[in-house]
């Protein structure tokens, strides 16, 4: 059976996760501020990114001087972290961060690119209280940056400069959360579809005459204080 990198990922961690209630404190409300810090495993898939795409740069007559280049990036990992407030036991709101690192190859070149995920999520969480734990679903939209390394190239394949794609998007997510104390473990993994519409190579934003769309799959492990008094 097969299945994806991401979705693999989460069910093995999932697993450990379960085995961890042993330890969990009985569930209860958090109702106050929160803040978590963590690991993001990200896959991005598009097709507007399969293969090369070479864009050319022209001088001021009209001739070629340079190119950049973009590829889907690989998988990455890097840093997630949030802050939330929950209003009740059921409902919270939460800003979410990511940024992780990744590298997009060319084919026919022997280098790749340094690649940068960064997305900031203002999202609506809703949550089902379990004897130990929670189950949550989340909502969100967002914005997203897709940043290349020395993707900026002259006519001999040498660096000029970087490039940065900018863009907005949704974001559904489902995960669930066990309790230790002020303390808690939260493991999502959630589905972002940005879509870049300005590309930044270096002198000022310009709009892309159509957006590159994506889709990002996200697994995070979350580690999460909780203010206040636990009711």
């Amino acid at each position: 059976m097969s299945c994806s990198t991401a979705g693999c990922r989460f069910a093995a961690a999932l697993g450990v996760l379960v085995a961890l209630t042993v330890g969990a404190a009985a569930a209860q409300a958090r109702e106050n501020f929160y803040l978590g810090l963590g690991m993001a495993q990200q896959t991005i898939s598009s097709s507007d990114l399969d293969g090369n795409h070479i864009f050319l740069l022209v001088d001021f007559f009209g001739n070629p001087v340079g190119a950049i280049l973009l590829a889907r990036p690989e998988d990455g990992s890097g840093l997630s972290a949030q802050i939330g407030y929950g209003f009740n036991e059921n409902i919270a709101i939460e800003a979410l961060f990511s940024n992780t690192d990744h590298a997009a190859g060319m084919a026919g070149l022997s280098t790749n690119f340094p690649t940068e995920l960064t997305s900031t999520v203002l999202a609506v969480r809703l949550s089902v209280p379990l004897d130990k734990a929670e189950v949550f679903a989340r909502l969100g939209r967002g914005s997203y940056t897709l940043k290349y390394q020395d993707n900026v190239v002259d006519l001999n394949l040498n660096p000029l400069g970087n490039t940065t794609l900018t863009g907005s998007g949704t974001a559904i997510g489902v995960g669930i959360e066990l309790f230790f104390d002020a303390l808690a473990l939260e493991l999502s993994i959630t589905q972002h579809k940005p879509s870049f519409d300005t590309i930044d190579f270096g002198d000022s934003p310009t709009s892309l005459p159509g957006s590159i769309a994506a889709d990002v799959q996200a697994v995070n492990l979350i580690f999460k204080w909780y203010a206040g008094t636990n009711k």
